[in-house]
């Protein structure tokens, strides 16, 4: 089921963000903090090029759930994901998506 994200504007300059960056609950919040910290407890260390990639993407209905993330290279993520939102992009919430790899 695909689900649309949300753009919301957190801050209407670099010093309003700068400030905002010393709350611990908006950082929290913001950069999923303990969600990493699960990650790093369960052995997932980030190396060089490497990133905390989705399994299942949001949009298509994956959870930020430690089990929906796995080491993923950095560019492989990226490209496959945009590849996948650039496709999915003006389907209407609720769109039924079936992802065929080759």
């Amino acid at each position: 089921m695909l689900e649309r994200g949300i753009l919301e504007k957190v801050a209407e300059n670099k010093t309003e963000f700068k400030e905002k960056l010393n709350d611990n609950e908006i950082v929290s919040e913001w950069f999923l903090v303990e969600l990493v910290a699960e990650l790093k407890r369960n052995g997932m260390e980030l190396t060089e090029n490497k990133l905390y990639g989705y399994i299942k993407l949001p949009g298509l209905g994956g959870e930020y759930e430690p089990e929906n993330f796995e080491l993923t290279d950095i560019e492989v993520h990226f490209e496959l994901s945009g590849q996948i939102h650039k496709e999915i992009k003006d389907l209407p919430d609720g769109t039924n998506v079936k992802i065929v790899t080759e």
